[in-house]
């Protein structure tokens, strides 16, 4: 099978020509966007082997200063040493024409059974050029690519011939009638290297257009579109053959010619509009759009077969139509005509085709907009992506479409608001001065929609900052939220969000309480407004104000007793919202909330009392008097309430017994995150005795990740352990970093660290270098 570019095995055939009808059915590309197909064949075929022969030579550079010895290179290319060999046949392809005394001892290098003197040869022989003619007859039989990367093989005999040039074009001629399928094709592809000195070539080369292999036409089509505009006259000839084969080689060869061949351009119209042939229909549409042909009456003829029941027709349309320049009166007015079509597939085509053409289909935007208002939510994507794809030029018709609604029914998730949102650094500009519209949904759509873009609009927050005393609430609400999403820095937004706090409509006391939670501690400066919209009207205020004290943190301990005396009466999510905020002031909360809160863990729901005992902890000593209740939460069969118990009672037990006790306890926990707050809170209530480190080391044990390994680890190193044996038991570890620890124990035990000297000898193979390192330093500091 012939080489092809397409990934699809249903159009690898020989006969269809499958590598440029690839590239020709491409939807949404230009032809243009696709590299000369010789190009393709040599980043596919040729560069991989290539780079895979430059990797072994011994590549360097000529001395500049030095005139090259070329008959010592022509001895050294029949040495018997590979590498003197390939270094002469390297400096050789480096001379150009200096180096062609050596063309009879690079011809016999072509017979070299090294690659690299092969292909070092070769090369010597393209860039002597002319001179290297010699050569011609050894290169037409190398275009069979016999043996290895025989591909490759065959390529650069071509170029090689290509580069000789005028020379080889006789026997060049001659090749293209080789039995050979292999010869034929390379011969026609060394001739697109002579271009313009191949025109007495074209007979021939037209003619392989219906050869037997797919092959050798394509290396045949290929050649003629590069000798250019001398070919026209002779494919326009070959556009009259009874083949179909030879006809659309023909077209497609035209095409690769481009605007030369623009005297092809009635003709080609003529096969688009009558031919029989589906497949010749197809080329001859992109062709004629390639030459350049009459683009106005390209986009009128073109723009009618959108109703084409083929895809493959279809997708040749969308690249020609995209091909066509200008747009804006060639493509664009009958793709703007076809929308008033009563076939949704037709209009549809051409909405998709308006998109992609960018800025150019300009004057299709009211026509889109329309559309988009008239389709229901299912269909209406089609032109939102269209619009989106205009781009700038759909801003203002977006604008006056919010200008006739009526604001208090646009919402952020209206088409033409998230599609302004979309359009994002492109449309802010026109969005800034439509913050001034006289139309109250025009104010409201762009600031949704600059909301939406975020920080990259913040030019706009000047003109934001005027519209917080709109007279629309929602206006209002709307530039408070956009002052937050665009970065407006805290010590200027906090002003704002205090002031819409107090505003007579919900929707701004709403708006102005939402970003302070974002803003977490810096928002301490507004404390004071926040514990006064605790007894906002709005429950929705309320649980953001809420929110927002617990993200401030101790720094909002006034707050507390407000927050206490609410949690009689929340219920549900609110008061968990409460016990959390409560917990997030900490100790300054304690004297309010610690008798609540001990109820409430006490009986209630899981998730309440779990949440009132981590508060509870936060309180610490000062939440003495929930101590017992805290104390008959720690067997709790719930996992999480034993955890946030065994935290609160870590906080405020004062007894160092009983505290022990219970950490023991714990440590043997069948909860993971139990065993871990059990060892941190050993660590920081420094309880060291013997019992507890043996049990911290049996922990160590039991956890695999690296991270509940920290937690342990970081416990014994503030527990300063010096138990020999665990320590050097420990050096067996699975895990480094728990065998570093040990080792770093030891070594801080000096010369009391003897014993453990065989084990940390052992570690000095360790497979981790670090672990090597620290154990010879250990070993040091022991031996001392």
């Amino acid at each position: 099978m012939p080489y092809t570019y397409c990934s699809s095995p249903a159009v690898r055939d020989e006969t269809a020509h499958s590598e440029r009808r690839c590239l020709r059915s491409s939807a949404g590309l230009h032809h243009s966007q696709a590299p000369k197909a010789g190009a393709r064949f040599l980043a596919r075929s040729v560069l991989p082997a290539l780079l895979l022969l430059a990797a072994a030579f011994p590549w360097t550079s000529l001395a500049q200063n030095t005139p090259p010895d070329v008959p010592a290179l022509i001895s050294d290319l029949s040495s018997g040493d590979n590498v003197v060999r390939r270094k002469a046949s390297l400096a050789l392809s480096q001379l150009g024409p200096e180096a062609a005394p050596a063309v009879p001892a690079l011809i016999r290098g072509l017979q070299d059974r090294d690659d690299q003197v092969w292909f070092n040869s070769i090369t010597a022989l393209a860039y002597i050029g002319p001179d290297a003619r010699e050569a011609i007859p050894v290169l037409i039989r190398g275009l069979r690519g016999d043996g290895r990367y025989s591909e490759q093989r065959s390529y650069r005999a071509a170029f090689a011939l290509g580069k000789i040039g005028k020379p080889a074009l006789p026997a060049l001629i001659e090749a293209l009638s080789d039995s050979d399928s292999r010869i034929r094709a390379g011969a026609a592809k060394a001739l697109g290297w002579l271009e313009a000195d191949a025109v007495p070539a074209l007979p021939k080369l037209i003619a392989l257009f219906s050869d037997e292999r797919s092959s050798v036409q394509d290396a045949a089509a290929e050649t003629v579109g590069r000798i250019g505009k001398p070919a026209v006259e002779p494919l326009l000839k070959a556009l009259e053959s009874d083949s179909e084969t030879v006809q659309w080689n023909a077209i497609y060869t035209l095409g690769e010619i481009g605007p030369d061949a623009s005297a092809a351009g009635d003709k080609l119209v003529e096969i688009v509009k009558s031919s029989p042939s589906p497949k010749l229909r197809k080329e001859a549409m992109h062709a004629a759009a390639r030459i350049n042909h009459d683009p106005k009456q390209l986009g009128s003829l073109y723009s009618g077969l959108l109703g084409a029941e083929d895809e493959g027709a279809y997708d040749t349309l969308v690249n020609a139509l995209l091909r066509l320049r200008p747009a804006e009166s060639s493509s664009v007015p009958p793709l703007i005509a076809r929308l008033s079509d009563k076939e949704t597939g037709v209009r549809d085509r051409a909405v998709y085709i308006l998109g992609r053409l960018g800025e150019p289909a300009a004057a299709a935007v009211p026509k889109l907009v329309s559309l988009a208002r008239d389709a229901d939510e299912n269909s209406r994507s089609v032109y939102i992506d269209a619009l989106a794809g205009i781009g700038q030029p759909a801003v203002n018709p977006l604008l006056n479409e919010l200008a006739h609604r009526k604001a208090s029914e646009l919402s952020e998730d209206d088409w033409a608001v998230a599609l302004l949102r979309r359009l994002g650094l492109s449309a802010v500009d026109r969005l800034r001065s439509a913050l001034r519209h006289e139309s109250p949904a025009a104010r409201l759509g762009s600031l949704m929609a600059l909301r939406g873009i975020g920080a990259s609009a913040k030019d706009a927050l000047p003109q934001i900052r005027r519209l917080i005393n709109d007279p629309e609430p929602r206006t209002r609400a709307q530039s408070t939220l956009a002052l937050h999403a665009l970065g407006l820095p805290a010590n200027e937004l906090l002003p704002v969000l205090e002031k819409g706090l107090t505003d007579p409509a919900v929707e701004v006391r709403l708006a102005a309480s939402t970003p302070m939670i974002a803003l977490g501690e810096e928002a301490r400066p507004s404390a004071e407004a926040l514990t006064r919209a605790l007894t906002d009207s709005d429950s929705g205020v309320r649980r953001n104000a809420i929110l927002a004290i617990g993200a401030i943190g101790p720094d909002a301990g006034a707050a507390a007793p407000k927050l206490g005396a609410m949690l009689d009466d929340a219920n549900g999510p609110l008061r968990l919202d409460l016990i959390r905020s409560l917990g997030a002031i900490g100790a300054a909360a304690a004297e309010s909330a610690t008798g609540k809160l001990s109820d409430f863990a006490k009986d209630g729901p899981p998730e309440i009392r779990a949440a009132s005992l981590a508060s509870l902890a936060s309180f610490g000593e000062r939440a003495a008097a929930a101590l017992p209740i805290v104390r008959g939460a720690l067997p709790d069969e719930n996992a999480e309430i034993r955890a946030n118990a065994l935290l609160a009672y870590s906080r405020i037990e004062t007894n160092p017994e009983q505290l022990q006790a219970a950490l023991l306890s714990a440590l043997d926990d069948k909860d993971r995150r139990v065993r871990l707050i059990a060892a941190e809170a050993a660590g920081r209530r420094n309880i060291a005795s013997k019992e507890m480190v043996k049990a911290l080391f049996a922990l160590l044990n039991e956890l695999d990740d690296t991270k509940d390994l920290a937690v342990a680890l970081k416990t014994l190193q503030a527990l300063r352990v010096r138990e020999l044996d665990l320590l050097t038991n420990t050096l067996t570890h699975d895990s480094p970093g728990v065998q570093a620890y040990a080792i770093n124990a030891l070594a801080s035990m000096g010369r009391d660290a003897g014993p453990a000297l065989p084990e940390l000898r052992k570690l000095l193979r360790h497979r981790e270098s670090y672990v090597r390192r620290r154990a010879g330093e250990a070993i040091k500091r022991i031996e001392r």
